[in-house]
């Protein structure tokens, strides 16, 4: 039953116009509302809440986020001008991410004990006076 069907169904597609068009009817682009009707039909159908056209445009956007994809490629998929106009409407779904980028620093840098005191800056405001004072006395 099902190899008829899908036979069938080879046939249909071996007739259909080959064109450049995502979606067309025999070739013909479809009317910019088709695809906002067929998606609210069957959504009744399915008896689901309708999603708009938009909702998909940004559920994209949100699922390339959440997989890390770079945000330059976003801009590109979405159609953005500029990485301002992405960033500002999708840059609070990026996750803050400081404490990742804190543990890749942890190990780019390394740090050594030091064996003796190189510190010889004032530890006080008296101690800078006294210096200072003592430094004029030389001079004069």
């Amino acid at each position: 039953m099902h190899i008829t069907y899908l036979s069938e169904w080879k046939e249909v597609q071996q007739n259909l116009i080959q064109t450049d068009f995502v979606m067309s009817y025999n070739g013909i682009p479809t009317q910019k509302h088709t695809l906002s009707y067929a998606i609210e039909r069957y959504a009744k159908l399915a008896g689901i809440h309708r999603i708009r056209i938009h909702g998909l445009r940004h559920s994209h956007a949100s699922l390339l986020i959440s997989m890390g994809e770079n945000p330059l490629i976003i801009k590109d998929r979405l159609g953005h001008e500029d990485i301002e106009t992405t960033l500002g409407t999708y840059g609070h779904l990026y996750p803050n991410s400081n404490f990742e980028v804190a543990n890749k620093l942890n190990g780019a840098i390394s740090f050594k004990e030091a064996k003796q005191n190189y510190d010889t800056s004032p530890k006080n405001q008296f101690t800078v006076d006294y210096l200072r004072n003592k430094e004029m006395k030389k001079v004069q």
